[in-house]
């Protein structure tokens, strides 16, 4: 967001540098070079509204990319802030987080390739990963 309102400032830093060289070039002698740098000024214009553009639809597709994310985190079927905490409760590093297929498992691999399991439903650790399941090192 930030190079957006740099881009801005540019931009209008760039159109009062046209106004100026038009005010200039009114009766001027040097009214060919005005012309040329005033042309200049435009294409670059041109272009950094070609960029501001751009950053415009970068930002709108990562708000798009956000919003799906929240959705998949907050609008998912745990409910209680307790198994919440509980899908949170590894203290260490984890690898990879990943659902099963279906949706109905969480997987995570920690410590090389040892996997961790929790039904996606309840929230609750399992024992071990489902059979069948792709894990680390087998398939």
């Amino acid at each position: 967001m930030l190079e957006l309102q740099d881009l801005d400032d540019l931009l209008a830093a760039r159109r009062q540098a046209a106004r100026a060289v038009e005010a200039r070039i009114a009766g001027s002698p040097e009214l060919d070079a005005a012309r040329a740098r005033a042309a200049e000024l435009g294409a670059e214009e041109r272009t950094l509204e070609e960029r501001v553009a751009a950053a415009d639809r970068h930002a709108a597709a990562l708000r798009a990319r956000v919003k799906v994310i929240d959705r998949q985190l907050y609008g998912g079927s745990v409910r209680n802030p307790q198994d919440l905490l509980t899908l949170q409760g590894r203290k260490g590093a984890v690898d990879r987080v990943a659902f099963s297929a279906g949706g109905k498992h969480i997987l995570a691999q920690v410590a090389g390739d040892k996997v961790l399991a929790w039904s996606a439903v309840t929230g609750r650790p399992l024992p071990a990963p489902p059979e069948g399941l792709p894990v680390a090192g087998k398939a």
